[in-house]
């Protein structure tokens, strides 16, 4: 670290982070040398600058954090590792959000030449999607206007506490809306199997639903 024109160091340009690192393993040195600790000592330090300047966490992002954290551990104890904690279906009441697992091998592309080298998959915007839609109909009037809404600090009370974005608002409702089309359309075939319907009806729609299952099957992740 840098110091002051009278010699004394300046405080705010040590990295903690890595301070600690090199203390730890002076320690595990010395423990080594005095045949207390066998093991290895790799650190890899990570900046927590933009996380310390942050606001305070939303009732939401506590909530989050819990669940994914829950996840996590029960992934763990199931001996299920190399799997990312996911929640799904956050926009509803917590009591009603879907916590899951994806594979990692899911999320990456892998290829070998020599080496195995994990790169993980682009996202893009969707240019049809509900959120780029809602963006698309208003930002005329948003270049010209002072449009905007800030319900002032992070709110711990009051209608605005459980507040979501409004990109996970509309992705949510339009996934609902899909969610309940499919929910109809399959009520819909059960109706009509359920009628006067002839044995090679029933089969071929036996068919094509099994045909069905295995494309979304191979597009669950």
């Amino acid at each position: 670290a840098s110091t002051r024109g009278g010699g004394s160091v300046q405080l705010s340009q040590v990295a903690s982070e890595r301070l600690l690192a090199h203390l730890v393993g002076q320690e595990l040195d010395e423990r080594k040398k005095a045949g207390k600790y066998k093991g290895g000592f790799s650190p890899i330090c990570h900046f927590f600058g933009y996380q310390a300047r942050c606001s305070m966490p939303s009732e939401y992002d506590c909530a989050l954090s819990f669940v994914l954290g829950n996840t996590a551990g029960a992934l763990a104890v199931s001996g299920c590792t190399g799997y990312l904690a996911t929640v799904q279906n956050t926009t509803d009441s917590v009591e009603h959000w879907q916590p899951g697992g994806v594979p990692l091998a899911s999320l990456v592309n892998c290829h070998s030449a020599g080496v195995v080298i994990a790169n993980g998959h682009g996202s893009e915007v969707d240019l049809e999607g509900a959120a780029y839609c809602k963006l698309r109909a208003v930002r005329n009037e948003w270049l010209l206007g002072d449009c905007y809404t800030n319900p002032g600090p992070i709110q711990f009370h009051g209608p605005t506490m459980l507040r979501r974005n409004a990109t996970l608002e509309l992705e949510h409702k339009q996934r609902t809306q899909t969610r309940s089309e499919i929910a109809k359309l399959c009520g819909e075939i059960q109706d009509h199997c359920r009628a006067n319907i002839t044995d090679a009806g029933l089969d071929a729609t036996l068919l094509q639903l099994e045909s069905l299952r295995k494309i979304v099957g191979r597009m669950v992740t």
